[in-house]
């Protein structure tokens, strides 16, 4: 069934497309980041189309897992992939706000708009959505598709419930169960929907003295669909749980004092997008008697006032008021980790957006004067929206933008410190990491990356004292028992090293770096079967990453089975390409089988993507010396001593020019 069914939707769409392009375009190049690596990157549940796996993994956000997982399937981590996927569900989204406004007038309650008036006023209402610059982090965030999945069957959800209810089609009710159901299954933070439909009915309808018998079984359904969200998702339980990971967690009381108080941020970031933060530095409030907790409560009052003032007249402007605040209660009610995020707003937007244009619609008696003003807030929202986008774009300087408006938050220099370590600035992310450690000495991420740094700068001491520390305390952190296994491995220490990769994987079977660890211990040790093991589990685990295939290959190679070792090889080069000693290895096993045109392929394939590798030039003269290619094998040859030299192996340098002399004639 199409939503888009006359030219007026079609334009609709249109505009929705090009204005979101316009405020979104450049993001589609933004990296993975923070959480994208846990949930995206580095997640082996998605790198598999196995439904059944999906579901055990995450239920509460299997839709989320199954479309990491065709993303996954279709491109990779091709990140232009990923970010179109989220763009297209919030203009699917806008689109499905344009129809509930839509909607509205078209209710026995809702008909106080003139109908000239309805559209321009639902595609207003639509553009705020759309542009918002609060719902950036929701769109370019791409773990964040959750909250974008979960919104648009929301309104799917509402939007075929009034359908049912304005046309008395029975199928429309199907619809709206079904879309229901894949909401609750994106994101618990649908939970609310079946509350927000009843909102609906009593603003929109009425309350009838006789419940249909089709709604009353709709009601139902559609409050058994909360059941499908794990309750220990939404509360203390996962908090538990986090703790006993190393995480520090505020106390219930001060956990919900603080929420109430986070009201104030939101509206003020709803009403004046200026100064948005990635990690917001909100501080745990402790007393009742706090200003934030009567600022935030003096704001539900004057809410609850203007709900009250405008039920009868203005009941866009008063159900406005009642989304913004039931989207947004399962983060203001459940205790999390968190106290505020920017995308949490996501679906309360269009609470304001309607409450807003409505309220315009009404303060503003002149037309052109309206027409205007809401120009003008599109021309500034979109302009803050492109923005922040580019900013995104620069992940150093998104975080140097969190660390600017979070300077005394420890995850924000964390944060920061990282991306300098992945782009190789070792001394500014060593600063940032004991920067972190000076704010909260017990902030164990922290702690576990300036470990890291200091083993990759071979700084073993060092980090070992950092780890062990580290893995005494929070003995079910899976990170910092794989780098002290890491440690150990360097040191020559294999069986500590293996201790500590078995430890992690008991708090973390999935780990795929203490597979790849254990498998290249084994193969040192040549234990083939543990190491075929190990690494098929870790080739399970990482797919796209090809050293794992390489690594395989080799142990199939010891093994002897070469035909599987050239699967290996081949696996790895596909995935990446400058792989050059995968390609000499591949090479060698032809070379041996007298295949001497497929070895040479092979090995000139190694020495263009490494030129200053002397073996591949050194196998290469070997094998064009078999296909009779006496003058290329002695230019390769001569290119392999030089290299030799150049590497300091003059022995071996010496050893080949000494066979070279005795074949002379």
């Amino acid at each position: 069934m199409s939503f888009v069914r006359g030219k007026r939707e079609q334009l609709v769409f249109a505009l929705i497309i090009f204005f979101g392009l316009a405020a979104y375009g450049s993001s589609f190049t933004v990296d993975f980041i923070l959480d994208d690596y846990p949930s995206i990157v580095d997640n082996p549940f998605i790198k598999h189309l196995n439904i059944f796996v999906l579901w055990q993994h995450d239920p509460s956000r299997f839709l989320t897992q199954v479309t990491f997982a065709v993303n996954y399937w279709m491109g990779g981590l091709n990140v232009a992939g990923w970010h179109a996927v989220n763009f297209a569900l919030h203009c699917a989204s806008a689109f499905l706000v344009y129809l509930l406004t839509l909607q509205i007038f078209q209710t026995p309650k809702g008909r106080y708009v003139p109908e000239r008036d309805q559209p321009k006023l639902a595609v207003a209402t639509t553009l705020i959505f759309l542009l918002h610059p609060i719902q950036t982090q929701a769109v370019i965030y791409i773990v964040q598709r959750a909250v974008l999945l979960a919104a648009f069957f929301y309104f799917a959800a509402l939007y075929f419930y009034v359908r049912a209810r304005l046309t008395g089609v029975a199928q429309f009710y199907i619809y709206s169960l079904i879309a229901a159901y894949l909401a609750m299954l994106s994101k618990p933070l649908a939970a609310t929907l079946p509350v927000m439909i009843a909102v609906y009915d009593i603003f929109f309808f009425g309350i009838d003295k006789v419940i249909d018998q089709r709604r009353c079984w709709v009601y139902f359904f559609l409050s058994l669909t909360i059941l499908i969200i794990p309750l220990g998702l939404l509360g203390l339980p996962q908090l538990t749980f986090l703790a006993s990971q190393g995480y520090q967690i505020a106390p219930a009381a001060d956990q919900w004092l603080t929420r109430l108080s986070s009201i104030a941020t939101y509206l003020r970031l709803s009403f004046f997008p200026v100064g948005q933060n990635l990690d917001y530095d909100y501080a745990v409030i402790a007393r009742l008697s706090a200003a934030p907790v009567w600022i935030a409560l003096g704001a539900l009052l004057a809410s609850a006032g203007a709900v009250l003032a405008s039920f009868k007249r203005e009941k866009n402007i008063a159900f406005g008021i009642v989304w913004f605040f039931v989207a947004l209660s399962p983060v203001l009610i459940f205790p999390l980790e968190d106290f505020i995020f920017e995308h949490w707003l996501y679906l309360s937007m269009y609470g304001f957006a309607l409450f807003v244009i409505t309220a315009l619609y009404r303060w503003i008696a002149v037309p052109k004067i309206f027409f205007i003003i809401v120009c003008l807030l599109l021309g500034v929202y979109s302009f803050l929206t492109q923005q922040r986008s580019a900013l995104w774009n620069d992940s150093v300087r998104l975080m140097q933008d969190v660390v600017k408006k979070s300077p005394y938050k420890a995850r924000a220099h964390n944060n920061l410190a990282w991306e300098f370590l992945r782009e190789g600035e070792r001394a500014a992310a060593q600063t940032g990491f004991q920067k972190a450690l000076a704010l909260d000495p017990n902030y164990f991420i922290a702690k576990n990356n300036l470990a890291l740094l200091y083993y990759e700068e071979n700084n073993l001491p060092e980090a070992q004292a950092l780890l062990e520390t580290l893995v005494r305390q929070y003995p079910f952190y899976a990170d910092a028992q794989v780098n002290l296994g890491y440690v150990y491995q360097k040191q020559g220490k294999f069986p500590e090293a293996m201790q500590r990769f078995q430890a992690a994987l008991q708090s973390r079977p999935y780990n795929s770096a203490a597979h790849i660890a254990m498998g290249n211990i084994y193969q040192d040790s040549n234990d083939l079967v543990n190491a075929k093991v190990a690494l098929q589990r870790a080739a399970w685990l990482r797919p796209e990453n090809a050293m794992i295939y390489y690594n395989l290959g080799n142990v199939y190679l010891k093994e002897r089975n070469f035909y599987e070792a050239l699967l290996q090889f081949d696996r790895a080069v596909k995935l990446q390409p400058d792989l050059a000693q995968a390609y000499i290895n591949a090479g060698g096993i032809h070379y041996y089988f007298g295949d001497y045109k497929s070895a040479v392929d092979y090995f000139q394939r190694a020495v263009k993507h490494n030129p200053s590798l002397p073996q591949g030039y050194f196998n290469l003269a070997n094998a064009l010396y078999a296909l009779g290619e006496v003058d290329p094998s002695r230019a390769a040859i001569k290119k392999a001593i030089i290299l030799y030299e150049q590497a300091g192996q003059l022995d071996k340098a010496k050893e080949i020019k000494e066979k070279l002399e005795a074949l002379e004639p």
